[in-house]
């Protein structure tokens, strides 16, 4: 094979120097251009010979390649996506066309996962990452929708622009601040008293990363269970860039669905580049209201802006600015009955809508970078309609304002490190008003929290098969709370601090790029949050009696994980097995029927899980995947006024979970690259025992298939959604008693099946 090889560039290294050139960071910064150019220009610059065959490169175009890193990440960085695969040669690195398909993203794909540029099959944590190109293939219209398939993690999508509510191993909660932590890029979308996840379309997207486990050293409060971070495509510098994307589809008893989306890159000059996007969307409802004889009542009209600049004046200077819109007006929510209708709980439709700007600054010096961020966030949510009865009219404004920053160690000396600072105000503004035979509510509530944080990580080689890594992080929070009733004061400001102290230990075994196993201990945390004066009021009107402040919860999980890639990498396989312990788990009580309850501290749950997946390239042209998932997580404690009892299960987590996909390469049908891909997820029931009462949900198995043509710079796909028409009820039954004869049971449903078509047209990227 070598005498067919030719050097792109004329480098030649002996076997030492190129080994540990190969894995030293450099400062590099090579903008998205033609393969063959940015290959040499890497080999130029960092001094690595890299091999290929003269026509291996053609027509190829590279991705961007920015920051301190070592030449071979930054070789397989410039050339993800494309079939092309780097191999460890005597004098460097050789490139060669794969034979087949990447069956997994762990040997090529680079993520951050860590704050600092690695492979991800480096990073002794267990996560998942999906590309855009991916995202796109699959047809994930939503960062939302991806969760769905990535193993561990659960959502329910009520068809309100927000989650209410990220799952991941078994930590779940309705009430309270999140459990799950939630970035766009270094943004990061935390809200306080209320675990809200906002909708992010997944169109131009660079890749989600899924951090399984609690990561409350490097991302903060809410990452108790995980932390997803959903990552956009940066500007890319001097290369122009275009895409399109329209589609149509039906629901089976629904209405009808379209999409418009559009990107363009736009460099101006060398060092600075616009990247503008925006989409139109419709969804189609299905959900009609026997009360009214309104049809098709769930629909959406999604729109947003997304706008990030880029000016790179140096190779080691890097400033990023970015906005985004969302506007989400939805109709009445997913929730509908065993019949096939809506509920009358239901009938709340409304409008959410954020905007997120923020400016972040990285400096690379030799041996340290400097990195800085900035963001806002506005997020509103007002709901009005009919409500037990009555109506209703409930509106959220939360503000939230943070700063980082962080010094950073070069990416790949023995020892590496990462320190920052984190400071956060934020403040959630709540009005409720509820005119209804069961009860009658008027109130306005604001809280004011203001967080800061000092965290650092440090990752040290004891000897050249084993990493240890350690990490801390100290929370101060300072809560203010103030409510009124009908315009009445309920009493002076409130104010309480509360603390927290966080570590991570892991140790990591790597004999080999292809072998990993690793150990580790990790904490995470949430802040605490104000009773609010109604229902503690309300609560004494039905003799029951609730604290004045809900302190914060915490968990701690012990891991044992390994990554494998084997058969000459066709097959690439990670397993993982862990327990946490999660104590003073904030707890709805409900309030005798009024639909309202209180909060309390009720002791703990504990989750023991088991996590594998395997990708394997059984042919050239077949992929598969498969991924099963098994959480056991269950109550420690009894909760008197709840269904809570020791042994139990945690609200909304399926015990089981198994998704699997196959992919298919048909090759050229009359000028076109033919691609299908079949994919299946299927969860057990949920169940619900906290806040009101309810009986458990359905097994769901949703399938889906797709067929891809592509021809140039368009690509035509023709896709299924639910095929199987699953109807079952997705989150567990709500039992809600609407007079002394009618109750209402609901839950969250599946779309119908759907029918679909999406033209895709790119250029320049």
């Amino acid at each position: 094979m070598r005498r067919n090889m030719k050097p792109i560039a004329a480098v030649v290294l002996s076997l030492a120097t190129s080994g540990a050139l190969a894995q030293t960071a450099q400062t590099i910064n090579i903008p998205g251009q033609a393969a063959a150019q940015a290959v040499t220009r890497l080999s130029e610059l960092t001094g690595l010979r890299i091999d290929a065959a003269p026509e291996l490169l053609a027509d190829l175009k590279s991705r961007p390649v920015n920051g301190t890193l070592s030449p071979r990440l930054a070789l397989q960085r410039m050339l993800e996506g494309s079939d092309i695969e780097v191999l460890e040669s005597a004098e460097g690195v050789t490139l060669r066309r794969a034979n087949r398909t990447a069956v997994s993203q762990l040997d090529t794909m680079v993520v951050t996962a860590r704050k600092t540029n690695e492979r991800m099959f480096d990073v002794p944590i267990a996560m998942s990452a999906l590309t855009g190109d991916s995202l796109r293939k699959q047809g994930l219209g939503s960062a939302l929708d991806a969760l769905q398939g990535v193993p561990g993690v659960s959502q329910v999508d009520t068809g309100s622009g927000y989650s209410s509510g990220i799952a991941i191993r078994g930590v779940s909660a309705n009430q309270g601040s999140n459990v799950t932590g939630y970035y766009l890029d270094e943004l990061p979308f935390t809200a306080i008293t209320t675990p809200i996840a906002p909708d992010v379309r997944s169109w131009d997207l660079d890749r989600i990363e899924v951090l399984r486990g609690p990561q409350g050293t490097l991302f903060g409060e809410g990452s108790m269970g995980g932390t997803v971070r959903i990552l956009t495509n940066a500007p890319r510098l001097g290369q122009f860039g275009f895409a399109a994307q329209g589609g149509l589809a039906q629901t089976a008893g629904g209405a009808s669905s379209s999409s418009a989306k559009v990107m363009a890159n736009l460099p101006i000059g060398d060092t600075f580049a616009l990247r503008l996007n925006g989409t139109h969307e419709k969804l189609g409802g299905w959900l009609d209201d026997l009360a009214t004889g309104e049809k098709d009542t769930n629909g959406q009209r999604i729109d947003t802006v997304r706008l990030r600049a880029r000016w790179e004046p140096t190779d080691r200077l890097r400033v990023d600015a970015s906005y985004m819109k969302y506007d989400n007006d939805f109709g009445k929510s997913n929730y509908g009955g065993d019949t096939g209708y809506l509920t009358q709980t239901g009938g709340l439709v409304g409008n959410t809508t954020y905007a997120l700007s923020g400016l972040s600054v990285g400096y690379d010096f030799d041996a340290v970078s400097v990195f800085y961020s900035y963001s806002h966030n506005k997020i509103s949510i007002p709901l009005t309609g009919a409500l037990l009865g009555g109506t209703s009219t409930v509106a959220t404004d939360i503000g939230v304002t943070s700063h980082e920053l962080r010094l950073s160690s070069a990416a790949n000396s023995p020892l590496r490190w990462t320190a920052g600072l984190y400071a956060r105000n934020a403040d959630r503004v709540d009005s409720v008003l509820i005119d209804s035979p069961v009860f009658q509510l008027n109130s306005l509530s604001d809280t004011g929290s203001k967080t800061t944080s000092v965290f650092g990580e440090v990752s040290y080689s004891l000897i050249k098969e084993f990493e240890l890594t350690a990490g801390a992080r100290k929370f101060r929070d300072k809560q203010t709370h103030v409510e009124s009733n009908a315009g009445v004061s309920t009493g002076p400001a409130r104010t309480a601090n509360s603390s927290s102290f966080d570590t991570r230990l892991s140790l990591a075994w790597k004999p080999n790029r292809d072998t990993q196993v690793y150990a580790s201990r990790s904490t995470g945390f949430r802040g605490g949050q104000f009773q609010t004066a109604n229902s503690i009021t309300l609560g004494q009107m039905f003799g029951l009696t609730f604290p004045d402040a809900i302190q914060p919860d915490s968990v701690v999980t012990y891991e044992l994980g390994t990554k494998l890639s084997l058969l000459d990498r066709r097959l690439a396989f990670e397993a993982a097995v862990y327990t946490t312990k999660w104590k003073d788990i904030m707890v709805s009580v409900p309030i005798s029927t009024t639909g309202l309850s209180g909060l309390i501290n009720a002791g703990g749950s504990r989750t023991n899980g088991l996590e594998l997946s395997a990708a394997f390239q059984a042919t050239p042209d077949l992929a598969l995947t498969l991924a099963a998932v098994y959480t056991d997580a269950h109550w420690t404690t009894t909760v008197t006024g709840t269904g809570i009892t020791s042994g139990g299960r945690v609200d909304e987590i399926p015990r089981t979970q198994l998704n699997g996909a196959a992919d298919y390469r048909f090759g050229v049908v009359a000028g076109w690259s033919t691609n299908g891909r079949l994919s299946l997820v299927r969860s057990s029931p949920r169940e619900s025992h906290t806040g009101q009462a309810s009986v458990p949900g359905d097994a769901i198995l949703n399938a889906g298939a797709r067929l891809a043509f592509d021809k140039g710079p368009w690509t035509v796909t023709l896709y299924g959604d639910n095929l199987s028409n699953d109807h079952g009820a997705v989150s567990a039954r709500k039992i809600q008693p609407l007079s002394a004869t009618l109750t209402d049971i609901y839950a969250v449903r599946l779309r119908p099946r759907t029918f679909g078509l999406e033209l895709h047209y790119a250029m320049g990227r």
